[in-house]
């Protein structure tokens, strides 16, 4: 069974919607893809039980922690998404063999926190990102 560590995971942004991934520069962390699913419950009252199906997935959020570096033109365009509240295509690159595993999806900006910490603490930014739509899953071409 092959081990995988998250060393070298990209988080990638497609800043003008050409299809062209720009790479987020000193992201410390990634969480996502993820999401659930919807329960619709369908009981009634021939039921012995209650009854479910499943309803509409939810694809769920990304986190990123970020190294914030405000002459970063790639960090203002994220911080900026928050305030314009555009919906951009996203894309997690996992570092698997032979060819990285890619999750794309379209999303937004929900929440920039501002960095902050004590004396010695890296100016460190939390975003998180709302997908919207289904995660494209594809394997990057070698």
């Amino acid at each position: 069974m092959a081990r995988y560590l998250c060393k070298g995971t990209k988080f990638l942004v497609d800043k003008t919607g050409s299809g062209t991934f720009t790479k987020l520069s000193q992201v410390m962390s990634v969480a996502g893809p993820g999401g659930n699913n919807d329960v619709v419950e369908d009981t009634d009252l021939d039921s012995l039980a209650k009854e479910y199906s499943c309803g509409l997935a939810d694809s769920g959020e990304v986190a990123l922690s970020l190294r914030w570096d405000p002459g970063d033109t790639d960090h203002s365009f994220v911080e900026n998404l928050r305030a314009t509240q555009a919906t951009v295509k996203i894309r997690i690159s996992m570092p698997t063999k032979p060819a990285a595993t890619l999750f794309t999806a379209d999303a937004f900006v929900t929440q920039f926190d501002a960095p902050g910490g004590g004396n010695s603490d890296p100016l460190n930014a939390d975003v998180t990102f709302q997908v919207t739509g289904a995660w494209v899953k594809t394997t990057e071409s070698v």
